[in-house]
């Protein structure tokens, strides 16, 4: 069984990966989906994060970029076929977290044999803590942490993503709407 932690950088990810290993939970690996529009600040983050754990985070790339997706490419499905690019992403059409992110994952995670994922969903988070898989766990929620709770934990291990959470509540990409 291969452990492997699903580190998005925020302060979410980043409390879980710190408690688990405090915890001496195994941890055979740590992916980052890369989508190409992180703040600065998040990629100086993550190699802050590397050096503090002594191991290095496996970086996952999409097959095309943000970019091409954005303006280039040419629809095949749904409304507005054969338009070129999907425009900006929206509550309702969140085309960049499944072609930038998930997809990228599940790609790597089916060549991984049996494995447990964890992922950082917060204790004030139940509606993203339905319908898991079975080989996904949430450890967060199940020790209770709330996002407050996560991001203090972080800035007590002197993490601050250069201030970004002074200004936003989410830190993903930098042009997400959401």
């Amino acid at each position: 069984m291969k452990h492997i932690v699903q580190f998005s950088g925020g302060k979410d990810s980043t409390c879980m990966l710190l408690m688990m290993l405090e915890r001496n939970m195994p941890v055979d690996e740590i992916i980052f989906c890369d989508t190409g529009k992180e703040f600065p600040a998040m990629y100086d983050h993550i190699a802050k994060v590397e050096q503090y754990i002594g191991r290095k985070i496996t970086v996952l790339k999409p097959e095309k970029s943000f970019d091409y997706y954005f303006a280039d490419h040419i629809k095949t499905k749904g409304k507005n076929i054969h338009r070129k690019g999907y425009g900006w992403a929206c509550m309702w059409m969140r085309w960049c977290t499944r072609l930038l992110k998930q997809d990228p994952t599940n790609k790597y995670l089916k060549n991984q044999g049996n494995y447990t994922q964890y992922i950082g969903i917060a204790a004030d988070e139940p509606k993203r803590h339905k319908n898991i898989t079975k080989n996904t766990v949430h450890p967060l929620f199940d020790w209770g942490i709330t996002e407050k709770q996560a991001l203090q934990y972080c800035y007590d291990q002197g993490f601050y993503w250069g201030g970004l959470y002074e200004h936003f509540r989410r830190v993903s990409c930098w042009c997400c709407p959401l």
